[in-house]
């Protein structure tokens, strides 16, 4: 007997179900209670000894004991009443790996966020859950399904090959630690890489069936980075009336966990003192002889490595120091 049919029925090592003596295959002897079977002048009654081999699995020896009413006394050397002793093993046994699921990537990917300061992650490992057959309430947790027995599980990180491959990287891997039961903390693992990142859950029960699944979670920079410009800057326009800064220029300690790509820069005003209508950020921004004696809000952008960006804004003022040029008549 399947021991998670045994958890269904209880009834299954009843005799009714587990069999009843029969006699050339025909059977003799019906239920009247208490344990007793009778047919005409025969009676049986049976008792039970209990072996557990492991959690969820055990022997049970039924002994039958058979009493001929109808034996003849007068034989020699013939019991009477006459007495048979037949003895039944029933196992309810639990020779089935564990059914384990681990949430899937084949349509969508789970995805998790770098801590602060950073330029990787820590994970909260999920504790596997006991549930029944046929019962999956959250795609995205570990589950033990229908076990009969008591379980324990442990966990094996493996990278991905690549930041861009997700492929797990069959030459290295790590156990995150001893076996865990349900009731324990889960693991915790930090300094997880950008991008594919593998678990794989072994479990096994209390009478040395053993499984494992795997799952892969994906890191990813979703931290902005952290602008910091010059609050002030000023400029002087040069002898055309134009003037020119850098976006870096106004960068002032910009930081990030994974590192800058760049930086950007655009008017608030669009440039249409100048006569222009540019609302892009650009490497650099320009000034005209229009702005001279004005203060021009700018924007300065960062932008890290994997898009994210911020922003801050900065003052320019506007000089015009060139003296004037007089030309005569």
């Amino acid at each position: 007997i399947v021991c998670t049919d045994y958890q269904k029925n209880k009834s299954l090592t009843e005799p009714a179900n587990a069999g009843l003596p029969t006699i050339n295959g025909s059977p003799l002897f019906f239920p009247n209670g208490n344990n007793r079977y009778y047919a005409c002048e025969l009676s049986i009654t049976f008792t039970d000894d209990t072996i557990d081999i492991c959690p969820g699995s055990f022997k049970i020896l039924r002994k039958w004991k058979l009493i001929d009413w109808c034996s003849n006394p007068g034989q020699i050397n013939e019991q009477y009443p006459k007495l048979s002793i037949y003895y039944q093993i029933i196992k309810v046994v639990d020779e089935v790996d564990p059914l384990l699921y681990c949430p899937t990537t084949s349509l969508v990917r789970d995805t998790l966020g770098m801590d602060y300061y950073k330029c990787s992650a820590t994970y909260y490992l999920p504790i596997p859950e006991d549930i029944p057959v046929n019962s999956i309430p959250d795609p995205n947790k570990v589950y033990i399904i229908g076990e009969c027995s008591s379980w324990e599980y442990r966990v094996r990180y493996v990278p991905a090959v690549s930041p861009d491959d997700c492929t797990p990287d069959g030459s290295y891997g790590r156990v995150l630690g001893d076996w865990k039961s349900p009731t324990d903390p889960g693991f915790v693992i930090s300094d997880l890489p950008s991008g594919c990142n593998w678990f794989y859950y072994e479990v096994v029960d209390a009478c040395g069936n053993r499984t494992e699944c795997a799952y892969d979670i994906e890191v990813i920079d979703d931290l902005a980075p952290t602008a910091v410009c010059d609050e002030h800057t000023s400029l002087t326009l040069n002898l055309d009336g134009q003037g020119k800064i850098y976006a870096e220029t106004f960068d002032d300690g910009s930081f990030d966990n994974c590192g800058i790509d760049s930086f950007a820069v655009r008017r608030m005003d669009k440039g249409g003192p100048c006569g222009w209508n540019n609302p892009n950020f650009s490497s650099f921004v320009e000034f005209c002889c229009a702005d001279a004696g004005s203060t021009i809000l700018v924007e300065f952008l960062v932008v890290d490595k994997s898009g994210n960006s911020s922003t801050c804004m900065v003052s320019v003022v506007v000089n015009d120091k060139e003296p004037p040029v007089l030309k005569a008549p």
